[in-house]
């Protein structure tokens, strides 16, 4: 008898199936989440450069970057972590402010 038509051998590898199905599916309400409270962000990200533009003051705040890693990673405790929230952050940042680069250029 084969081993993919072995009774045990075919239950198990539905198991592990239907264990990884349940996780994939909190991970994909997890990414549900994550994107709203990205498009949240942007929609802040507009309040900002609207008062950045009435400031006359500069889109990017490099200290205000840092202040926001530094907060982040003070509440992380393992060393991987830490160096990926500033790997995800920096990102999110980034694409924050190109954001506001391109309302910027229909703005005007």
């Amino acid at each position: 008898m084969s081993e993919q038509s072995h009774p045990k051998i075919q239950s198990d590898q539905q198991v592990i199936s239907d264990r990884l199905s349940v996780c994939r599916a909190e991970i994909d309400r997890i990414d549900d989440q994550i994107l709203a409270l990205i498009l949240s962000r942007l929609n802040v990200c507009e309040k900002i450069l609207q008062v950045k533009q009435e400031e006359n003051l500069g889109i990017r705040d490099e200290s205000r970057e840092q202040q926001l890693i530094t907060r982040l990673q003070a509440q992380v405790e393992l060393p991987y972590a830490k160096s990926m929230i500033e790997q995800v952050f920096r990102e999110i940042s980034k694409g924050c402010l190109k954001y506001q680069e391109v309302l910027l250029l229909f703005s005007k």
